[in-house]
């Protein structure tokens, strides 16, 4: 199934304007008069940010009645009013916007799809949060802790958010990385 080609066209748009603001600098975006330039370490921060966007964009478009999602297959200028309507909505949070009782989404464990999760705790000075984690996408229902790194979106009052981490934040995931490292 792919998605919605006036989706896509949104969603690449909304992603290059964060890009281009500052955000996700893993991806070492820029653009020039020729076009746009990345130079990543690997396609896949570049995959990852996409997949936050595209996740946030399928989630509203279902909560607004699209039962498909991203996935619809509508053309009509109605259908890009909604979509236009949903991207102006999904903004690029960070930790200090996240709150007990929140819908999120994280990083899949074992080769699993991203895990979704109900924000318990939040304790921003260490980095972890409690999760409730819902049974989906080859996830049991658990309850546990992860690193505040491994949220991708949010579910704010106006719309599901991407996420991205702080300096600071990026610095802990890089020394979290080196110690699993050995």
């Amino acid at each position: 199934m792919s998605d919605n080609k006036y989706v896509d066209q949104v969603r690449e748009r909304i992603q290059k304007t964060a890009l281009l603001a500052g955000h996700f600098p893993q991806v070492q975006y820029s653009e020039s008069n020729e076009g746009f330039k990345m130079v990543s370490f690997s396609l896949f921060e570049w995959g990852d940010i996409m997949n936050r966007y595209r996740r946030c964009m399928h989630k509203e478009l279902i909560k607004r009645g699209h039962g498909r999602g991203i996935y619809e297959k509508l053309r009509s200028k109605a259908w890009m009013q909604v979509v236009d309507d949903v991207a102006a909505k999904i903004k690029v949070v960070g930790s200090k916007d996240l709150k007990e009782g929140q819908e999120i989404t994280l990083n899949g464990l074992f080769s699993s799809g991203p895990r979704e999760a109900k924000l318990l705790e939040v304790d921003i000075e260490n980095g972890i949060i409690m999760i409730d984690v819902h049974e989906t996408n080859g996830h049991y229902n658990d309850i546990g802790s992860a690193y505040i790194h491994e949220v991708q979106t949010v579910e704010t009052e106006e719309s599901w958010c991407v996420f991205d981490l702080t300096e600071d934040e990026r610095k802990f995931k890089a020394e979290i990385e080196q110690a699993m490292r050995g």
